[in-house]
C-alpha cells in the first residue's frame, strides 16, 4: 500500500474532490446553492470563520451561507475553489471579448466578498497566461 500523505498536490492543482465540487457548483449555467454551501464549508478560510462563535465582525450566516455585510450591502463569501470558474466566465465571454483585470475585479467584488489578495493573485495568474491578452498587449 502506498502512502499518499507526503504527495500533496501543489497549490496550483486541484484534487479529484475539488474538481467534483467545481462540477457540482454549476448546473445549467447557474450556481447551485447546496453545492455553494458545501464549497464554503470545504474552504479553509470560510470554515475557519464559520467555526468562530460569534462570527467575526462583518460576517453573517444567511440560510447556512457565509456572507460579509458592510452597511446595507451583504455579499456571499466566495470560496477560493470557485474563483477560477467565475474569473474565466467573466474573462472569456461568449462574444470573444477579454475583459480587463480591473473590470473583472469590479464585477466580482460587486457580487461576492473575496478575502485579501486572493482575487488579485488569481486574476494575475489567469490573465497572465491568457494568450489572447498577451498578444493584444504587445
Amino acid at each position: 500500500m502506498v502512502d499518499d500523505t507526503e504527495n500533496t498536490p501543489p497549490s496550483d492543482t486541484f484534487t479529484i474532490s475539488e474538481i467534483q465540487t467545481q462540477t457540482n457548483l454549476i448546473s445549467n449555467g447557474a450556481i447551485d446553492l447546496p453545492a455553494f454551501i458545501k464549497a464554503q464549508k470545504s474552504a479553509p478560510y470560510c470554515s475557519k470563520i464559520m467555526a468562530a462563535k460569534p462570527l467575526k465582525k462583518g460576517f453573517v450566516s444567511i440560510k447556512k451561507t457565509l456572507c460579509f455585510q458592510k452597511g446595507k450591502k451583504c455579499r456571499p463569501v466566495l470560496p477560493r475553489i470557485m474563483l477560477p470558474l467565475i474569473i474565466n466566465a467573466k474573462h472569456n465571454t461568449t462574444y470573444g471579448m477579454h475583459h480587463s483585470k480591473n473590470r473583472i475585479q469590479r464585477d466580482i467584488t460587486s457580487c461576492f466578498y473575496v478575502p485579501g489578495q486572493v482575487l488579485e493573485e488569481t486574476l494575475n495568474s489567469i490573465i497572465g497566461t491568457c494568450l489572447t491578452c498577451q498578444q493584444n498587449s504587445s
